[in-house]
């Protein structure tokens, strides 16, 4: 999940929770599902094929730079 950050610039962008506060990362996890709990949707997961993707990205990413 990502969040809207508003720069001191007021530039905005998006950043994943674990770079906006890594600290608090699992507290606001167990929220998110409590909320979701509330409104009786499913747990949300994270796919291992989803992870790998993501690893294979930041890994291109890295060598175009």
């Amino acid at each position: 999940m990502e969040y809207l950050a508003l720069l001191a610039n007021y530039e905005t962008f998006w950043l994943p929770r674990a770079d906006l506060m890594p600290e608090y990362g699992s507290l606001v996890t167990a929220f998110e599902q409590a909320e979701r709990k509330k409104q009786r949707l499913p747990e949300l997961r994270r796919s291992s094929r989803l992870a790998e993707a993501n690893e294979e990205v930041v890994d291109e990413d890295l060598l175009m730079t």
